[in-house]
């Protein structure tokens, strides 16, 4: 038995287009992120029936979800699960700065350690594992929506890689930009 998860990153914000790290603060979508995630609902049409539909509670992805999903009948009732929210990243979270940026997301530097008080990355990926585990549970044989941020969609690539060595950069191998999907079988 396998579970289809359909993963869809949240629209842009205005964090994303300053290219500031966007963690726990909770800005609303942009009108090119609106956009975005109205783009999501001609994929979904296209999907499998949906049997559940998960998102962050943060305003950026819950936004996203409801838009993406608004237009399409019968669809089950969004499920907000704060295993899904984006990795903390401390006294960094809104900032810029590229130094900082790449030494958040390097398993060289930070898998099991906090650099500027962020969640580390063992923390995510447990988080993370955690939500799948459930998944995997409570929806076998199901076709599950879930919106959500790109370190989310990253974790779940690296914990269902194989080959995750969990060396080098966290998204040498994946990353999601605004807006994009992604489908995984657990």
């Amino acid at each position: 038995m396998s579970t289809h998860l359909y993963f869809f990153r949240h629209g842009q914000v205005a964090a994303n287009r300053l290219h500031r790290l966007c963690g726990r603060i909770d800005p609303s979508l942009t009108d090119k992120g609106r956009q975005q995630a109205l783009a999501c609902a001609s994929i979904i049409d296209c999907l499998p029936q949906i049997d559940a539909i998960y998102s962050s509670p943060l305003r950026r992805a819950l936004e996203t979800a409801e838009l993406a999903t608004g237009y399409i009948a019968g669809l089950p009732k969004i499920v907000c699960d704060n295993r899904l929210l984006e990795r903390d990243f401390g006294e960094i979270d809104g900032n810029l700065s590229l130094i900082k940026l790449i030494k958040v997301w390097n398993y060289d530097c930070s898998f099991t350690k906090s650099n500027y008080g962020e969640e580390s990355l063992l923390s995510l990926e447990l988080r993370v594992d955690s939500f799948l585990a459930m998944l995997r549970e409570h929806h076998p044989d199901q076709h599950v929506l879930v919106f959500s941020h790109g370190g989310i969609g990253t974790a779940i690539h690296t914990i269902l890689s194989e080959d995750a060595t969990r060396t080098g950069n966290f998204f040498k191998h994946f990353h999601l930009k605004n807006g994009e999907f992604a489908s995984f079988l657990l």
